[in-house]
């Protein structure tokens, strides 16, 4: 019972009292609130959020780890979580991706020279040589990020991936170095 009529539910801006069974008006702008305590909202009225349950109109603190957001349907505040970020092709990839490309056009530039009293085609760049140079410095500072994100995201998985990258480009530098002297000493 509400304002002297009987409801099925307490209606919006109200809250249960079971002991009396009767609904009590809730605080301003509040569309639900707790059963014990009046001054928690449970529901607010749009488009303000359910913050330590009290409206606010938006959420507090910075977007990032340790940050609070809205959540998926805009009703409360939640704490902020990797997914939130949302995926942005790594700009070092692309980069890599770009700069394969622009070898692979320079190897198709081919100069003309007489082999055995023949003309032959050949390329002035060796190809392998010139991706690997060039994804190198890519490759190290794609290395740096992941340690800096296994810091700045206090989770296992960046952190693991650091380690396996770290290994990884050595391994690939150390064998791309024994077999490079190889083959041009």
């Amino acid at each position: 019972m509400y304002e002297k009529r009987c409801y099925e539910t307490c209606p919006k801006g109200t809250g249960p009292d079971a002991v009396s069974n009767t609904c009590f008006k809730c605080n301003e702008g509040c569309d639900l609130c707790e059963k014990e305590e009046r001054d928690v909202c449970l529901t607010c009225t749009p488009p303000t959020l359910v913050y330590e349950g009290k409206c606010v109109d938006e959420c507090p603190g910075p977007f990032g780890p340790g940050g609070i957001v809205a959540n998926e349907d805009a009703t409360s505040c939640r704490p902020w979580q990797l997914s939130d970020m949302g995926w942005i092709p790594f700009p070092f990839l692309i980069t890599a991706a770009i700069f394969t490309i622009i070898c692979l056009f320079g190897m198709m530039r081919r100069k003309a020279y007489l082999k055995n009293g023949k003309m032959a085609m050949k390329s002035p760049q060796n190809t392998l040589t010139c991706i690997i140079i060039g994804l190198a410095p890519l490759q190290f500072l794609a290395t740096i990020c992941q340690w800096i994100l296994s810091l700045v995201y206090p989770l296992n998985t960046f952190a693991i991936l650091a380690i396996l990258v770290t290994i990884a480009a050595i391994i690939i530098n150390v064998a791309f170095q024994v077999w490079f002297s190889k083959a041009f000493n």
